[in-house]
């Protein structure tokens, strides 16, 4: 019998066209299925931490070249290119483990939420600026990856705890 993982599937995306879907599974593998054929693209990502037992929010982007895939990978958040494999960067920000991450499409900016009550935005340099970013560190302390991207200080959780 041939299985999608060896262990639970715990995650699902789709691809922004549709045309791919991806799965996470308790094998600490991610994999990319053509839905028109079910196949297994045998797409490389390599191992990703996985020990979850409870669903895993993970997310692609859209209108990026290349489509890159956010995969929580413990306390930090793993970038593939979604047809390639290739390992992009690690984004590092939360001091427990990475619950969910979500791509807002009309920003271009991810956010990620863990156990460690806290939802952090990750914000690609467009070119915006060095206006927009003094602007954004007055606000808050940045956290700087070699993609440039930047996680901001959390402003959603409640003050009331």
């Amino acid at each position: 019998v041939n299985t999608a993982h060896n262990g639970h599937v715990n995650g699902l995306c789709f691809t922004p066209e549709g045309l791919h879907l991806l799965s996470f599974g308790t094998d600490h593998r991610l994999r990319l299925w053509d839905t028109a054929t079910g196949r297994n693209t045998l797409v490389n990502y390599g191992k990703i931490s996985n020990e979850s037992k409870k669903s895993v929010q993970f997310t692609v982007s859209r209108g990026s070249s290349p489509d890159v895939v956010f995969v929580p990978d413990d306390s930090s958040i793993a970038m593939f290119d979604v047809f390639g494999g290739t390992d992009l960067n690690r984004l590092v920000g939360h001091y427990n483990y990475v619950q969910c991450c979500v791509f807002n499409p009309d920003t271009q900016e991810l956010y990620s939420g863990g156990s460690d009550s806290n939802i952090l935005v990750w914000v690609p340099d467009l070119g915006r600026g060095e206006d927009y970013e003094e602007a954004k560190k007055q606000k808050a302390g940045t956290i700087q990856s070699s993609q440039n991207l930047q996680a901001y200080q959390d402003t959603w959780s409640s003050d009331e705890d």
